[in-house]
């Protein structure tokens, strides 16, 4: 569910998306995040030694927080940056991160590149209200990002119509952000 962070700290799997902001994938993250947490109160803390306790206890609490950040907070009905933010992160570790082989990072941007629209999308139709404050930061990330993207290629080494393709997904993750700026202001 997290694949920027898991290129972040390069664990092994498929970690070169986004985190998915449609509904059916929420709802199977809270529901695993559920499981889990029932999985975890089934073990008896006080059988474990302390440095064990003091680890089972971050576990449950931050999946406490999880399962409260999904069950009630429910950031994606209000925050536009949400995406943003995932979206920038990931662009930026595909970008500089100076471990990435260049055969991942090409694929990493070919893949976030082509996703990039559709999750921009879905988190527009999830997003029922926001705030002012929000319609301005997600305006300047907005821009950033546009940045960003326009200086991917020249991070990148790959064949010609590698190359090719990602420009063209370029210009359509452009267009959707821009759609997505003008989404938040009410421009559509």
């Amino acid at each position: 569910y997290h694949p920027v962070q898991a290129l972040r700290y390069e664990r092994s799997g498929d970690y070169l998306g986004f985190m998915a902001f449609d509904a059916s994938s929420r709802e199977e993250y809270t529901a695993d995040v559920s499981r889990f947490l029932i999985e975890l109160s089934q073990i008896d803390a006080t059988k474990l030694s302390p440095p064990e306790r003091i680890d089972y206890n971050m576990l449950f609490a931050k999946l406490e927080s999880l399962k409260y950040e999904l069950d009630i907070l429910r950031s994606w009905e209000w925050n536009p940056l949400l995406v943003l933010q995932e979206v920038f992160e990931g662009l930026f570790l595909v970008s500089e991160k100076p471990e990435l082989e260049m055969s991942r990072r090409v694929e990493a941007a070919t893949i976030q590149l082509a996703q990039l629209p559709q999750v921009v999308e879905a988190a527009a139709l999830q997003l029922l209200y926001h705030s002012s404050i929000h319609e301005k930061r997600a305006g300047l990330l907005i821009e950033q990002l546009i940045s960003l993207l326009e200086e991917l290629p020249l991070k990148l080494n790959a064949d010609n119509l590698t190359l090719d393709d990602i420009d063209r997904k370029i210009e359509h993750s452009i267009v959707a952000l821009e759609d997505y700026g003008d989404f938040l202001t009410g421009s559509i």
